[in-house]
């Protein structure tokens, strides 16, 4: 890569990119939408959530090759610029800056949610805006602590979610079951494009490759055992959730897992689910902010955004790309909408950048040869093509669904991405007149 000349220090471990990658994945949509996309599920909420993981499975494979082929940091941007095009690479990193802006609200907001569940009345949108400027400020001076934060505080989520998905097991009521889908099949596919919300963000693993200890064996397995992992998670919590109160009572409850596990827990572990939920809200919180500002920082390191967010600081981390993505999480927080809007937008974020990451997978091989001969992992051409394919199909077919559903949030969505197609021809101008050309430069990497 071009750029300044900073290089980020490879500090985290095995465990360290697990917890941050579940932690990541699993943050406040597990515990806030669930109860909404209840109402519009009935019982096979379940299976709203195993369809959702489907479109995780082919990410993760993709990823792990991405990973693998390039382990540095920015991954999936360095990829797009290279086998697609610099403004496609561009087109990447500002569809996740739009995307921090509205996801990060969600997750700030479900916090503050859980926080009023369990102190009482306080102020919503200052308390959504205090827990993103508390990680940003972790985030700003260094990885290490921040990570390790993130461990505990997945852990003790981890240990609450078993806990309510394997003891609500013991307590179904089957009358609540059934009928399986009153809505219809087409209801539980629109939810499972929502609930993909729940799962969306394995690919930001390759991002932080330039900072994982040996990146192209255990950021696989990161993967590997994070989908795993969530998904039993996931199912346990859905299957406990519909089998133990009436998913038409769901549809009206925002802490609709801690309110539900009164039923069959002690009033003390509804309490500790309460903070389940904000510890996995906050662990998102925080991953966001350092997987987004890694792609901003290679952004800057190829000029394509203003320099000055490719420095180092003094904590040898990327400071002034994670005070933007913090300030940019904050804008999305003052914007104000429902967790639906919130969690709908955000999905289609994640199909876009999906389909340029499959994208840029297929093309590596034949445009970057010499990084695919030292990848230690390797699909081979069938199943490259299986996986690569595979996901931009089903993220087109997502992206579709979620556009038909929610078409005035995706047209907002649109005009904000407009927004990043200016810049990017005005910066190639800018540079052009200072005599760089910005395909040429990249091409030369």
């Amino acid at each position: 890569m071009g750029g300044t000349g900073n290089k980020l220090e490879r500090t985290i471990s095995l465990g360290g990119a697990l917890f941050t990658l579940i932690g990541y994945v699993v943050g406040a949509s597990i515990f806030v939408l669930v109860g909404p996309l209840a109402g519009d599920a009935g019982p096979a909420l379940w299976l709203a959530y195993v369809l959702a993981a489907i479109p995780a499975l082919f990410v993760c494979f993709t990823s792990a090759q991405m990973a693998s082929i390039l382990p540095v940091t920015g991954a999936n941007y360095v990829a797009a610029s290279r086998t697609l095009s610099p403004f496609w690479g561009f087109m990447m990193v500002w569809t996740l800056i739009v995307t921090t802006a509205v996801g990060q609200a969600l997750l700030a907001y479900g916090f503050a949610e859980y926080l009023q569940y369990l102190l009482g009345d306080i102020n919503i949108m200052l308390t959504a805006l205090a827990i993103v400027a508390v990680f940003g400020i972790l985030n700003y001076v260094g990885v290490q602590l921040s990570v390790a934060i993130q461990v505990i505080m997945v852990v003790e989520f981890i240990i609450a979610l078993l806990i309510f998905g394997i003891g609500g097991l013991f307590t179904i009521d089957r009358t609540l079951m059934v009928p399986l889908m009153p809505n219809g099949f087409a209801a539980v596919m629109v939810v499972a494009v929502t609930a993909y919300f729940s799962y969306s963000g394995f690919m930001i693993i390759a991002d932080m490759g330039g900072e994982i200890k040996k990146p192209s064996r255990n950021i696989p397995i990161a993967l590997a055992v994070s989908l795993l992992m969530v998904l039993v998670m996931y199912t346990l919590v859905t299957v406990s959730l519909v089998g133990n109160m009436d998913w038409r009572v769901l549809g009206g409850l925002e802490a609709a897992v801690a309110k539900t596990s009164e039923l069959f827990l002690p009033q003390w572990m509804a309490v500790i689910i309460s903070f389940s939920a904000l510890f996995a809200a906050a662990t998102t919180i925080h991953a966001v902010i350092l997987s987004s500002s890694r792609q901003v920082f290679a952004l800057a390191q190829d000029r394509i955004w203003p320099e000055i967010f490719g420095k180092i600081n003094r904590f040898k981390a990327p400071g002034n790309a994670v005070l933007f993505i913090t300030l940019v999480s904050m804008v999305g927080i003052l914007i104000g909408t429902s967790i639906q809007n919130y969690a709908n937008v955000t999905v289609l974020g994640f199909m876009i950048i999906q389909i340029l990451i499959g994208l840029s997978v297929w093309r590596i091989p034949r445009l970057m040869p010499e990084n695919y001969a030292r990848a230690p992992f390797k699909l081979n051409r069938f199943w490259r093509g299986f996986f690569c394919w595979g996901l931009v199909a089903i993220s087109t077919v997502f992206l579709v669904i979620g556009i038909v559903t929610s078409f005035e949030s995706t047209l907002i969505y649109f005009v904000c991405l407009l927004v990043g197609i200016g810049w990017y021809f005005y910066r190639k101008r800018t540079l052009s007149s200072k005599g760089v050309d910005l395909e040429m430069k990249l091409s030369g990497d």
